[in-house]
């Protein structure tokens, strides 16, 4: 069976759609996930001796399970989390890693546990340095909790370090779970666990739903168009082959990064 080459015009329809059923669920997908972030956002504050299982948004004072020390600044702390950026161009990933140790929000009517992983660390304390690869506190953090750094061709970093001093008071967004008769708090499927200081300041308190109505119109235009375009070309299977790509690469690289 002899196959026919595209024609020009076929190529060109088939470009126009590769970007539009692309970049058209990407657009969407990430936009679903700041809508759930601003609907954690935008709970009441609860009392923790009230609160059910589901979302919730507690406002109290950190506790400590077990002291901690901080591994770049070495601040006796809750918990901490390091963000290590490459300086250079031509660098690779920034990486995340977050101690394991969760530790208690208490709000004078209860107390519940709260578990940082995968939270987005907002307004907090925090350190940053510039600090090379062969840092002894970036060596200690490899060995000791596996942590790789991405690549960096000048071999520096810029290292923001946050931490939740003892008795500080903050605000936890994310979901609530009963184990062993004890609320505890973490991140649910794509949802985030927020920690922001008790007073954010107003521009981050104002992230509105528009933005995101913008995103999902975008997103939809875009990916109407990236199907129009194949269906003028009767190229079906390449759709569905777009389309796959596209939920893809939303599900891997849409979720917002809100660390500030």
């Amino acid at each position: 069976m002899t196959q026919v080459p595209l024609s020009n015009l076929e190529y060109s329809f088939l470009f126009a759609a590769s970007i539009g059923l692309t970049a058209g669920p990407l657009i969407i997908f990430r936009a679903f996930l700041e809508w759930r972030q601003l609907r954690l956002e935008r709970i009441s504050v609860g009392a923790i001796a009230q609160i059910k299982p589901g979302p919730v948004r507690l406002l109290g004072t950190a506790r400590a399970r077990s002291n901690q020390i901080s591994p770049i600044s070495g601040t006796s702390c809750c918990c901490w989390h390091v963000v290590a950026t490459p300086i250079g161009r031509y660098s690779g990933d920034t990486r995340r890693i977050t101690s394991n140790e969760s530790f208690i929000l208490d709000d004078s009517t209860g107390q519940a546990e709260v578990r940082p992983l995968e939270a987005l660390w907002m307004e907090l304390p925090r350190s940053v340095t510039i600090l090379t690869a062969d840092d002894e506190r970036l060596q200690t953090l490899k060995k000791q909790n596996g942590f790789k750094l991405g690549h960096s061709p000048t071999n520096r970093y810029q290292v923001i370090e946050y931490f939740i001093p003892d008795g500080h008071r903050l605000i936890v967004s994310g979901w609530l779970t009963t184990k062993n008769n004890t609320p505890v708090v973490s991140a649910e499927e794509r949802d985030a666990i927020i920690l922001r200081n008790a007073e954010p300041t107003p521009e981050l308190a104002q992230k509105g739903v528009i933005p995101i109505s913008a995103s999902l119109l975008i997103g939809s235009v875009l990916s109407v168009f990236g199907a129009w375009q194949l269906a003028q070309a009767q190229m079906i299977v390449y759709a569905v082959l777009f389309v796959i790509v596209g939920g893809l690469c939303a599900s891997t690289m849409a979720k917002p990064n809100l660390e500030v």
